[in-house]
């Protein structure tokens, strides 16, 4: 009854689970979709629609590339990976944004003007997104994880050891170390630091306020 007359469910945001699709394919509702893409790329780049066959698998797919779109499956050395090897995500096409308002250093971090040897493609303009993946031999893309530290908070992604480094430039502090902690229904981020003598965690709070964007800033310092 919970989902009588809806016609679309649509999962996104993250990795979406064998278990969930399997139950949404039971309430007949007729098009369920799985999705994937950052919003650097205008919300997603590729899709899924679900299958009971799908949920007979591992793993879910996140589908296949948009209209308007391009996803690039590269190693370390910015070279294709073949079917089957997981490489990183990079993202073209049309729904690519422009990059960071007032921030040009992370913009130039993250989108980039790259040639793609193995297509013969030349200067085209893609997104990093951090993303691993790789194509199965179904001719879909399959999501495998996130490189390195970089996670995603409140809509935003980046790696933890960029609030270590935040905290070890305050003067006093010797080594620091941020993580995620659960907290009821939710994760918070969590700074923990060692000092040669000590440093009030609220003085450490205001000078983060000055370094980190908002939602960057821990909500414990211990």
């Amino acid at each position: 009854d919970l989902f009588q007359g809806i016609s679309t469910l649509v999962f996104s945001g993250d990795a979406v689970s064998v278990n969930a699709v399997s139950k949404a394919l039971d309430t007949n509702i007729p098009n369920i979709i799985n999705l994937y893409g950052p919003a650097e790329t205008s919300v997603y780049a590729t899709a899924l629609i679900c299958k009971p066959h799908h949920a007979e698998q591992q793993r879910i797919p996140i589908g296949k590339v948009c209209d308007n779109t391009y996803v690039y499956l590269v190693d370390k050395k910015g070279r294709l990976v073949p079917k089957g090897v997981t490489g990183e995500i990079l993202i073209g096409g049309s729904g690519l944004a422009h990059g960071y308002l007032g921030e040009p250093q992370l913009t130039m971090s993250r989108f980039m003007v790259t040639d793609i040897a193995e297509l013969n493609v030349r200067g085209v303009r893609v997104y990093k997104t951090g993303d691993h993946a790789y194509w199965g031999q179904d001719g879909y893309l399959y999501f495998a994880g996130r490189k390195d530290e970089e996670i995603k908070y409140k809509e935003h992604r980046f790696n933890l050891s960029d609030i270590q480094v935040a905290m070890e430039r305050i003067e006093g502090i010797t080594s620091a170390v941020a993580t995620l902690l659960p907290q009821e229904n939710r994760k918070v981020l969590a700074g923990y630091y060692v000092a040669h003598s000590p440093i009030p965690p609220s003085s450490i709070k205001t000078l983060l306020e000055n370094i980190l964007p908002t939602y960057m800033q821990p909500a414990f310092l211990v």
